[in-house]
């Protein structure tokens, strides 16, 4: 299951999925064969990271993207808490 969403400036694509069917590889994949910059970071942390965390890493995705299309892979992304309002607000 995917949700995608897409303006001029953004994309984004959400993976679900059960436990161990290998989202972490697929995204790692993507991540190998990605021609532009990426960052991936991962809030698989004790404690589990707050909105802030999400902010924090998209400002440093922003910032490394000079002239090629960047990609954000937020792993684990569901154990922040109010994620996916946040997401939604970008």
């Amino acid at each position: 299951m995917s949700a995608k969403h897409s303006t001029m400036e953004q994309k984004y694509s959400i993976g679900v999925g059960p436990r161990q069917v290998g989202r972490t590889t697929a995204a790692r994949t993507i991540e190998s064969r990605w021609p532009g910059p990426t960052h991936y970071p991962a809030a698989d942390v004790s404690p589990p990271p707050g909105p802030e965390w999400i902010e924090t890493h998209w400002g440093i995705a922003r910032r490394q993207v000079a002239t090629s299309e960047g990609l954000l892979i937020l792993d684990e992304v569901q154990k922040v808490r109010d994620w996916s309002e946040l997401i939604r607000a970008k």
